[in-house]
């Protein structure tokens, strides 16, 4: 409920539309493409994401046109893109779901956890990232909980939404044969999660693109801002993107999700103690990063923070459950107030259109690795302050989209987060007293 009042009015980017068009064309043609330049367009990763999407859009549509006869058209459009754009939240209530049910901590943690990430922007967006950071978290629980074929479905569905996951099962299926110690549960499970996917994707190259080896990969794809033809592929120096991911003030990970930092040192606790579900989520962790970093874009393109590592956000969340936090309340309080005010001046305040202005919308090899991070943050919060740009949230929008109505929320938001720290707290200081 509370990510909710994120929800936008408004599509800010490129990218978005592409997945609702997809899923809008799966519902009307069968076919997942989307226009470019007057032409249909075939995108590199599969249907798989925007079926879902389109299943979702099919129960909410009907609920978006019914609005039309109740209120006005600007009205009725803010509130049906705000509908659309609250379908990662299922995924984001899941993640939280399954921290709750399998790991330990209580549910106050979670939500500040959670709140205070990219999660908190990318959980309504309809970028996939929120989507295979469930299937990735759901896999991993179900394999560390013995239940090997439900993991494998999981992450058979991981990688037909987008193959560049096949990295994740050689790492399942090593660590099944060095605890089974032989060979046969793992080669099957590399067959369902792996293989199958696998041949799902290329039969799908051959039905749409004519080739089963034609992954999309090798094409040139249209630059969203300069128009010109860009090859992509995974060629980028690793060197320059693990900067980028791991100490740039442009991408860095834990700039944009600070209190995800003692998650990461419990992962690594948990991992020197050999239990099996922080080894397995710093391994994952650690194949999203060198998988990302090797790819041209690695940024993620115009997009908000190191977007392609969403996915192992949750992931590192379960390092909590290996690390006492109650030792280190003040810190982690702090980590969190840091991560819920960047992420949510982002999503709140006009992000986009502070990038145009101060010109960080560079990509690739152009993307710059120092820039005034904060400076883009806080120019997007004050531009919605000063009047340059309306706010993308919904609520505020509905509520006549004044500075007045702008600050209402803000303060909103901000008394439920204060809430939730000070419930975790007492919770943390009553339990190192016990």
């Amino acid at each position: 409920m509370y990510l909710a009042l994120f929800v936008p009015s408004r599509i800010e980017i490129r990218d978005e539309e592409i997945f609702l068009t997809m899923s809008t064309q799966i519902l009307e043609t069968g076919i997942p493409r989307y226009p470019v330049g007057g032409e249909w367009m075939i995108p590199r990763f599969s249907p798989v994401y925007p079926a879902v999407l389109a299943s979702y859009a099919s129960v909410a549509k009907p609920i978006g046109i019914s609005l039309y006869g109740y209120m006005g058209e600007a009205t009725a459009d803010m509130l049906n893109w705000g509908i659309v754009s609250a379908f990662n939240l299922i995924f984001v209530t899941g993640i939280f779901v399954l921290l709750m049910l399998h790991v330990k901590h209580d549910a106050a943690l979670w939500f500040l956890a959670i709140t205070s990430s990219m999660l908190l922007f990318y959980g309504t967006t309809l970028f996939m990232e929120p989507f295979q950071a469930f299937l990735l978290l759901a896999a991993v629980v179900a394999f560390s909980g013995k239940r090997l074929f439900l993991s494998s479905l999981l992450l058979a569905l991981l990688i037909g939404a987008k193959l560049p996951n096949i990295v994740f099962a050689p790492i399942f299926t090593l660590v099944l044969m060095v605890r089974r110690r032989t060979w046969k549960p793992a080669l099957a499970y590399l067959i369902l999660a792996g293989v199958l996917p696998l041949m799902m994707h290329m039969a799908y190259n051959a039905a749409f693109r004519g080739a089963p080896f034609d992954f999309g990969y090798s094409h040139a794809y249209p630059d969203e801002m300069t128009g010109r033809a860009v090859q992509q592929g995974f060629q980028n120096p690793f060197g320059r993107s693990l900067i980028g991911y791991l100490i740039s003030p442009g991408k860095s990970f834990f700039l944009y999700n600070p209190a995800l930092l003692p998650g990461l040192a419990g992962l690594v606790l948990g991992t020197k103690k050999k239990e099996l579900l922080p080894t397995l989520c710093l391994a994952m962790s650690a194949a999203s990063v060198l998988l990302y970093a090797g790819w041209s874009s690695w940024e993620g393109g115009v997009c908000y923070g190191p977007r392609f590592l969403v996915v192992m956000i949750p992931l590192v969340m379960v390092g909590f459950a290996y690390i006492d936090l109650a030792r280190f309340r003040v810190s982690f309080v702090l980590l969190v107030l840091a991560g819920w005010t960047i992420n949510m001046m982002a999503r709140a305040g006009a992000l986009y259109p502070a990038y145009e202005a101060t010109g960080r919308y560079g990509t690739g090899d152009s993307f710059p690795l120092t820039y005034d991070f904060f400076g883009v943050m806080l120019r997007a919060y004050a531009m919605v302050w000063n009047g340059d740009a309306h706010t993308v949230l919904l609520i505020p929008r509905l509520l006549g989209g004044s500075v007045t109505a702008f600050g209402a929320w803000t303060f909103a938001a901000a008394v439920i987060v204060a809430t939730c720290v000070t419930f975790w707290c007492i919770k943390a200081k009553n339990a190192k007293l016990s």
